[in-house]
């Protein structure tokens, strides 16, 4: 099973959001999440859920209501954050191949499969090789 795959090519962002993104998947960015977690976890929900660019100020405050109130989605968000850390290799590599990538075969596959893709869905948009359709 693929989690947040691409399947065609895939441009990062850049900037400060390509910064604050190798940040937090460093060793730092790990413990700068684990104290936020600590400390002022309402706020780590709040920016996680900020992170899906497609939702409003106001989406995306009723969707921290909606997880904080819930101890199990809260739980989820917050240990999430701890998996960020030690992932630089990981994202250099995504950042090195996915601008590059071209048609990855995905038409050949005859097996039963099955896709689930959000239509809110900021980072790849739905239609041919992510464009929005």
């Amino acid at each position: 099973m693929a989690v947040a795959a691409v399947s065609g090519t895939y441009r990062f962002a850049t900037g400060l959001a390509a910064i604050e993104s190798s940040l937090m998947a460093s060793g730092f960015g790990g413990w700068v999440l684990h104290e936020l977690a600590e400390d002022v976890p309402k706020d780590l929900v709040r920016s996680t859920l900020r992170q899906e660019r497609s939702l409003t100020r106001q989406e995306i405050a009723t969707l921290a209501a909606h997880v904080w109130e819930d101890p199990d989605k809260r739980d989820f968000v917050l240990s999430l954050s701890a998996t960020l850390s030690g992932r630089n290799a990981g994202l250099r590599n995504d950042q090195d191949r996915f601008p590059r990538l071209d048609d990855v075969g995905l038409g050949a596959v005859r097996a039963p499969t099955l896709l689930v893709h959000g239509t809110a869905d900021s980072g790849v948009g739905i239609g041919p090789q992510g464009r929005r359709a």
